[in-house]
């Protein structure tokens, strides 16, 4: 592995540049800047302390020895051995990881449904708001013109061409 930027190591060991930057501050690791708004470059050693401290060596699986052992009688072979790898630790690491991501993507899911619902009991009480404020506009337009109607017909107001 050679010197990579911290959004380089993070795409190649398949976690977030935050997750990185987090593990470098932890170890104390500051990488070499690049200057304002530009990379920050790690050496190969320090980008294997971090990758290292993402994710630890797990212990090794335990292994199952299974001696076979063939006999004929026109042929004098050595028993064989065959080593299998019991991959039920490895299994269940994945089906817990695979829970947790549901888990989280219920949650946000969830998350998701209740502010579309706030945003739209808020923009309902906007509409309401808005409609009441047509109601009330048109009510007193309404009756400044019937009050300029009938004081009209009343003979009560002069156009101002009447008066000469």
């Amino acid at each position: 592995m050679k010197s990579k930027s911290i959004r380089e190591l993070a795409q190649h060991i398949n976690v977030a540049h935050s997750t990185v930057s987090a593990h470098m501050e932890k170890l104390g690791i500051e990488g070499q800047s690049q200057g304002p708004g530009k990379a920050t470059l790690l050496t190969e050693e320090e980008c294997l302390k971090i990758a290292a401290s993402i994710n630890p060596p797990v212990e090794a699986l335990p292994i199952q020895t299974v001696e076979v052992v063939l006999e004929t009688p026109d042929i004098d072979l050595k028993p064989l051995e065959y080593q299998v790898a019991d991959s039920t630790f490895s299994r269940q690491l994945q089906k817990d990881q695979m829970s947790r991501t549901i888990e989280s993507w219920k949650t946000n899911a969830a998350s998701l449904r209740q502010a579309l619902l706030a945003l739209a009991e808020e923009q309902g009480r906007q509409l309401g708001h808005e409609m009441h404020q047509m109601k009330v506009i048109t009510a007193i337009s309404e009756s400044q013109a019937l009050e300029r109607q009938t004081a009209q017909d009343l003979g009560l107001t002069q156009n101002p061409s009447d008066e000469f």
